[in-house]
């Protein structure tokens, strides 16, 4: 699976509860690609040590814009980008809402999912419990909780096939805890994720090598870089 997908897919879950705290928002216009639009991303894995791209972790892969404007998973706005290659294929789904926000729709299962704004225009920060569940650990009763938080973080520019593209930054902060008779451990990972307005489409996908705080276990980050596309208009 693809990191544009693992990345969402790791935060996702079953997402309810939801609660926001809204800033003046500014309209931003949102181009909406048409049918045929591809995007081609370098992707890679970086060193727990030295957080550099892990060169054996290298892939190129091609998204193609096959549908626009279908209805799925209760929006009508939709669009459907895919990935097809000999031993898998991955789907993108966005829904380009009328306010200026993008919506990504995230896989809960193989035939189930909900749908991640992403605050281009509305600035909104909102939070929502991942996991709140309660279980039993040979008679140990662990109270396991998990929020995440998606914020807008401001503008930054990239280069793409020699042109300056300004982007917005998204945030992604996912808050973790453990609780059992006598203790409590919390850890924080982060993601973030830069949308280019003029594209319709990420320029980059970022999450940092993580280090558990309660154990100092390292996991690897992973970055996905947008390197050419060819937009339809």
């Amino acid at each position: 699976m693809k990191i544009i997908v693992a990345a969402f897919a790791s935060i996702s879950l079953i997402l309810a509860a939801c609660s926001s705290n809204t800033t003046t928002p500014t309209t931003v216009t949102v181009v909406q690609p048409k049918t045929g639009s591809t995007f081609t991303q370098e992707e890679f894995r970086t060193d727990t040590t030295t957080g550099a791209p892990i060169p054996s972790t290298r892939e190129t892969f091609t998204y193609t814009l096959s549908r626009t404007g279908i209805s799925f998973f209760g929006k009508s706005n939709v669009s459907e980008l895919t990935n097809v290659e000999p031993t898998d294929t991955s789907t993108i789904y966005f829904n380009y809402e009328s306010n200026g926000d993008v919506s990504m729709f995230v896989h809960t299962s193989e035939t189930d999912g909900e749908w991640l704004l992403l605050p281009i225009s509305s600035k909104t920060t909102s939070t929502v419990t991942v996991m709140d569940t309660t279980i039993d650990v040979f008679g140990l009763q662990m109270k396991m909780k998990s929020t995440m938080t998606t914020s807008y973080a401001g503008t930054e520019n990239f280069t793409v096939k020699g042109q300056a593209v300004s982007t917005m930054k998204i945030k992604n902060v996912i808050l973790s805890s453990v609780s059992f008779a006598g203790g409590n451990t919390e850890s924080t990972s982060e993601a973030s994720f830069y949308f280019a307005p003029s594209l319709g489409y990420f320029t980059k996908m970022e999450t940092p090598v993580f280090i558990d705080p309660n154990t100092g276990e390292k996991a690897e980050g992973s970055v996905s870089i947008l390197i050419d596309y060819n937009l339809k208009y």
